[in-house]
């Protein structure tokens, strides 16, 4: 049985840092708390003497909790740790990394240890204390220290300087909350946007925004106005830095893929100072989504990306909401799974790109969009690398160099302006992919490929007399040889038919409703729709006729997927956009493909 580490709570809260000391969880407990958006944990650690109850367990960790690795009587090693004080006095244990020696269903409480109360337990001088405020930095399993500091002080004039004493306070970033004022952060700078610039009602500014990296998670930084021209220049990315003094607020999650409830904004009282000891600190990581798996993203979301670019579209120029001018170019990115996704760059990145040698790109929080199928556009805050020298890249350049060139590939983003053009590279899903993956739930409407056969199509009301006029298509009521548009306030001798076509299709993993609308409508019936209207009205048998002539065959559906409400009931309607032929062609390499995949796996 592993042995407690006995007095090291009260060494701890001394201003010690034991190397690699062992604790049995006395209690892991969530914070109940709505706002945060990452789960977060208190543990209560024993040494056998003690119990200590403020201790936070870094996000990182989180995994280790809902498997059930880490549980209530488990014995666990710190490999890494810091002790942060907050509110003067109160001192938080924040533990970075751990091993998990014994479950906690393996053991029972070790001893009787009562509860650590800073105040009443004993302690060094107050003298002793004052020689060295600020705690000693924290250690890894070796007993090797993990923040010693030695800072550079080549800094402007202008700017302000963090405590010059070389013992100081490093807090993990994962430990920053808006409650406390009074911490310095040692951070490597892994990406800086551009400089970004609005005018509205209330005046002008600008602003640029940083992520920040330690040994415990990320943040972002943001600055305004004068701080931008104060701190641009002297953030460089791949740098660590000292930072302090900075406010706290909660993040807006619609612009960040970075794992953190809480964001920073410089101000005029915040100190930045260079430092030299980066050994600890860790590189810009990555969490890269398969682009096959992008289909599976909802829009809006921030995600990680790498692939090669197939082909890059000229430069184009567009008006922005706000009327001004902004270039854009998009890219199409593939990689191993054998999927295209469209990928959009602005401003400078787009200026600047080539993409004639078929580079290897990574974006790190590019955001998923929805039209027509999915697609990525690079942000203010994203990250874009061309060439990056990582595994992740040069797997992918020996795969589209050696097979990926050749190979036939499947788009999940429909070209601007045509989705009219389906077909097997465009989004393609099963009947059951509809309920399986929620389609059309969300607030936007999901647009998606069907390869379907028609089963039954519902002549009650397939059909309806509408206004005549080119602009207006609204059913007229019958007044006895002559029709009345409500819409236009018009009465008509003549009225036209329009169609409105309910139709069952089917595919191998089940059936669906779809209504077909004028155009989409006469594709599939291989008829116009006056003439369907005159059948119908002096020839039963060739109305019937031009039905039963549609039934099982087979065609590509371009399906608009919503929920709608219709007498206060929520359902899911499914309408054609387009219809097109089979391209045999087309579906043969398409099956082939999915056949190698399978043989791959």
């Amino acid at each position: 049985m592993a042995q407690l580490s006995k007095g090291a709570i009260q060494a701890i809260c001394d201003g010690e840092n034991p190397p690699s000391p062992v604790f049995q969880v006395a209690a892991v407990r969530k914070i109940q708390n709505e706002k945060l958006s990452v789960e977060r944990y208190r543990i209560v650690l024993s040494d056998g003497l003690h119990a200590y109850s403020s201790v936070m367990l870094a996000t990182q960790l989180n995994q280790r909790v809902s498997s059930g690795e880490l549980d209530t009587k488990a014995i666990i090693k710190l490999n890494n740790y810091t002790c942060n004080i907050v509110q003067e006095t109160r001192k938080v244990l924040v533990i970075l990394d751990l091993t998990v020696l014994v479950r906690g269903s393996e053991t029972d409480i070790i001893g009787q240890p009562k509860p650590y109360n800073d105040q009443s337990a004993p302690s060094k001088s107050t003298s002793q204390q004052q020689d060295v405020q600020p705690q000693k930095p924290s250690y890894n399993s070796n007993g090797a220290q993990m923040n010693q500091q030695t800072s550079s002080r080549i800094l402007p004039p202008q700017q302000n300087f963090a405590d010059k004493s070389e013992n100081r306070i490093i807090f993990p970033i994962s430990s920053l909350t808006p409650y406390q004022n009074r911490w310095t952060i040692r951070a490597r700078v892994t990406s800086k946007s551009e400089i970004r610039k609005w005018s509205n009602s209330r005046g002008e500014g600008k602003l640029f925004s940083v992520d920040l990296l330690d040994e415990s998670g990320e943040i972002r930084a943001t600055a305004f106005r004068d701080q931008v021209d104060k701190y641009y220049d002297v953030l460089e990315v791949n740098k660590v830095y000292y930072i302090s003094k900075c406010s706290m607020k909660t993040a807006n999650k619609n612009f960040t893929s970075i794992k953190n409830d809480y964001e920073m904004t410089f101000t005029n009282e915040t100190a930045v100072e260079p430092c030299s000891d980066v050994a600890s600190l860790p590189k810009v990581s990555f969490n890269f989504v398969n682009i096959a798996n992008i289909e599976n993203q909802p829009a809006e979301k921030m995600i990680d990306v790498i692939g090669v670019v197939k082909n890059a579209e000229d430069l184009v120029t567009v008006n922005t909401k706000s009327n001004r001018q902004v270039n854009k170019r998009d890219i199409n990115l593939v990689d191993d799974s054998g999927r295209i996704v469209r990928l959009t760059l602005w401003g400078t990145n787009a200026e600047e790109f080539d993409g004639s040698q078929f580079p290897v790109v990574a974006v790190r929080g590019a955001r998923v969009t929805e039209f027509g199928g999915r697609s990525l556009s690079v942000v203010g805050s994203s990250q874009f690398m061309v060439n990056p020298d990582m595994p992740e890249a040069h797997k992918l350049r020996g795969w589209f160099d050696m097979q990926g060139k050749d190979q036939e590939l499947i788009s999940i983003s429909t070209k601007r302006g045509d989705i009219g053009s389906p077909g097997f590279g465009s989004n393609l899903k099963n009947i059951s992919d509809i309920r399986d993956e929620n389609l059309g739930k969300q607030d936007k409407a999901d647009y998606f490929n069907l390869k379907a056969t028609v089963l039954y199509i519902r002549k009650e009301n397939l059909m309806y007399k509408a206004c005549p006029k080119e602009d207006c298509n609204k059913k007229v009521v019958d007044q006895g040889g002559t029709y009345r548009c409500e819409k236009c306030n018009q009465t008509s001798s003549d009225f036209k038919y329009r169609l409105m076509v309910s139709v069952n299709v089917a595919d191998s993993t089940g059936s669906n409703w779809l209504t077909c609308f004028q155009d989409t409508g006469e594709a599939l019936l291989r008829c116009s729709a006056q003439q369907l209207g005159t059948w119908k009205e002096t020839d039963e048998s060739k109305f019937d006729q031009v039905i039963s002539e549609a039934l099982f065959q087979s065609h590509i559906f371009k399906v608009r997927a919503k929920m709608e409400s219709f007498n206060d009931e929520s359902r899911l309607k499914c309408s054609c956009v387009t219809l097109s032929p089979l391209n045999y062609v087309q579906q043969s390499r398409h099956l082939l493909e999915n056949i190698r995949r399978m043989q791959m796996a």
